[in-house]
C-alpha cells in the first residue's frame, strides 16, 4: 500500500487490484485471452497518456489462498501472465511514453520477477569471492548456506504437513516463492501462458506436481551438501 501510495504521487501505480479497481469506459481496450486484465488495463491507460491513481479509502475483503502451497502456486501463476501481458504493452517501458513510468514498471515489476537470477548471480560471486579471503563475502556464503539449511529443514516438515515455526517457515517461504517464481518465468519464455484463472481462495489443499517438489528438495539437499564440500577444497 505504501509503494502505490508512492507511486500514485509519483505518476501512476503499475497495475490495479484485481478485487476493486475501475476504469473509464471511454478508456477499455480489448484484451488478449492470455492477458490479466487488472495488470494489462492499466498499463494500456498509461500508454494512452492517462494514469492510474491509488485511493487509500477503498476498501474491499477478500480470502487468503489459505495455504501455503496454494499461494506460492498463485505467485507461479500471476508471475506467468504478467510477465507475458507486460511484452503486449511494452511501450510503457520506454521513455518516449514517461520516464519516470517506465522506470516504474521496471523496478517495480521486471526486474523484481527477475529476483532469483540476481540471486543466483549474487551468491556465486560472493562465494568465488569468499574463495579470495574476503570475511564479508564468506559471511554472506555462510549465511545463505544457513538460511538454505533452514529452508531444507522447512522443506521435510512441510510434506509432513506439519505446523512451521517462523525460524523455518520464513526462509522456506522466501525460497519457495523465487523458485516458483522463476518456474513462471521459464513458462512465459516457453511460450506457455496459464489463460483460465482458477483461483486458490477456500481450497482445502493443492496438487502440486510431485516431480517438482521432488526436484525441490533435491535442489535443497545439493545445495546443502556441495556448499562446504566445494568451500573447503577451495580454501584448502
Amino acid at each position: 500500500l505504501a509503494i502505490k501510495t508512492m507511486e500514485s504521487c509519483l505518476h501512476s501505480v503499475v497495475g490495479g487490484d484485481g478485487a476493486i479497481y475501475a476504469i473509464r469506459s471511454s478508456l477499455w481496450e480489448p484484451l488478449q485471452r492470455r492477458d490479466i486484465n487488472d495488470f494489462v488495463n492499466p498499463l494500456q491507460i498509461v500508454r494512452s497518456g492517462f494514469r492510474g491513481a491509488f485511493d487509500p479509502e477503498a476498501r474491499c475483503y477478500e480470502k487468503t489462498a489459505g495455504a501455503f502451497d496454494l499461494e506460492i502456486r498463485r505467485k507461479e501463476r500471476i508471475v506467468n501472465r504478467c510477465i507475458r501481458g507486460l511484452f503486449t504493452v511494452k511501450e510503457v517501458m520506454s521513455p518516449r511514453v514517461s520516464f519516470c513510468f517506465a522506470w516504474q514498471v521496471i523496478s517495480h515489476k521486471l526486474l523484481r520477477w527477475l529476483i532469483p537470477f540476481f540471486v543466483a548471480l549474487a551468491v556465486l560471486g560472493s562465494f568465488l569471492l569468499s574463495l579470495q579471503g574476503s570475511l564479508l563475502f564468506l559471511a554472506i556464503v555462510v549465511s545463505v548456506f544457513v538460511m538454505t539449511v533452514f529452508g531444507f529443514v522447512g522443506h521435510l516438515l512441510s510434506l509432513k504437513k506439519t505446523s512451521l515455526p517462523r525460524i523455518l517457515s520464513m526462509p522456506y517461504y522466501f525460497i519457495m516463492v523465487n523458485v516458483y517464481a522463476l518456474r513462471g518465468v521459464f513458462k512465459a519464455l516457453g511460450g506457455q501462458t496459464e489463460v483460465v484463472w482458477k483461483s486458490a481462495r477456500g481450497a482445502a489443499s493443492a496438487k502440486q506436481d510431485e516431480w517438482f517438489r521432488q526436484a525441490i528438495g533435491f535442489c535443497f539437499a545439493l545445495m546443502f551438501l556441495s556448499v562446504p564440500i566445494v568451500w573447503f577444497f577451495g580454501r584448502y
